[in-house]
């Protein structure tokens, strides 16, 4: 499993989160931060040698790679209306990088299990929203900074990690989503190629992904346990809104169950208009 495309729209909109790590002497300490993600890895640092004596950069030199990092916020008092995601992870030493902030030094943070709760912003009901978990392989780009970092010393879990993968094609992703899904999720594919004949198709984040031939991601899909969710960016799912009021929609992503016919007229409406204010107005993939 991986984050969402859901989960991932709500992560690039999010600029601050509150990293936990753990003292030499077993003490736990948590800062705000501000952070990046690219898909894989997790970036918090920033600018001159100074970051390398803060507490939390010298708490992971220590030993204690095993770090937390939520990311929340509250979205409405009247209705109660609160979301976010809380992350387990691994930290390797800090590498110089250009980031959020600029050139510096920055620790990179692998996840191993997420939960996030009411990403498409709804307002609470009698009990507190579900959480959904997932477990996350490590992708080749990242199976080497965290086999380099102490592991345990449980030869199974070794093994697993190594050989644990993400499909590799979109065929692949699609004959591994739910069966009741089969038929909805290639029936957007097809939508996707008949609306962006130009997109090429890619597995980002584990997802299906269609990106511009310069390189930016116009629009995802992605396959859950009895629904589909197409995701935009923000502004492409804006400017539908009216359009879109009879769907469970997030900040870019609109949910498509099973069971129901796909609006595509609508889609193909929302994929020429993502390719249009990607080539005329710049805009990038959040």
């Amino acid at each position: 499993m991986s984050f969402t495309p859901e989960e991932i729209t709500y992560l690039a909109s999010q600029s601050l989160a509150r990293l936990a790590t753990v003292t030499a002497g077993g003490q736990p300490d948590v800062v705000p931060v501000a952070f990046e993600f690219d898909g894989s890895t997790f970036w918090i640092g920033g600018g001159g040698e100074l970051v390398l004596s803060t507490r939390k950069v010298r708490n992971v030199a220590s030993g204690n790679r095993d770090v937390a990092l939520v990311v929340d916020d509250m979205v409405s008092f009247d209705p109660f209306i609160a979301r976010g995601i809380r992350v387990y992870g691994r930290a390797a030493d800090p590498v110089q990088r250009t980031g959020l902030v600029g050139p510096g030094f920055y620790l990179p943070i692998t996840p191993t299990t997420s939960w996030s709760w009411n990403m498409d912003a709804q307002p609470v009901g009698e009990t507190w929203y579900p959480a959904r978990r997932a477990d996350h392989p490590p992708t080749p780009g990242t199976l080497s900074r965290r086999l380099a970092t102490p592991q345990p010393t449980d030869p199974g879990n070794r093994i697993e990690l190594e050989t644990m993968s993400k499909p590799a094609t979109i065929d692949e992703y699609i004959n591994t989503a739910p069966p009741l899904g089969h038929a909805l999720l290639n029936e957007l594919r097809t939508l996707c190629r008949d609306a962006a004949p130009d997109a090429v198709e890619q597995i980002k984040w584990g997802h299906p992904a269609y990106v511009h031939p310069d390189g930016v991601i116009l629009f995802m899909f992605s396959g859950h346990k009895a629904h589909a969710s197409f995701a935009f960016t923000p502004t492409t799912r804006a400017a539908f809104e009216a359009e879109l009021t009879h769907y469970r929609t997030g900040k870019g992503t609109i949910a498509l169950p099973y069971n129901t016919t796909p609006p595509r007229p609508l889609l193909t409406k929302m994929i020429k208009y993502r390719v249009r204010e990607h080539e005329h107005d710049g805009v990038n993939w959040m």
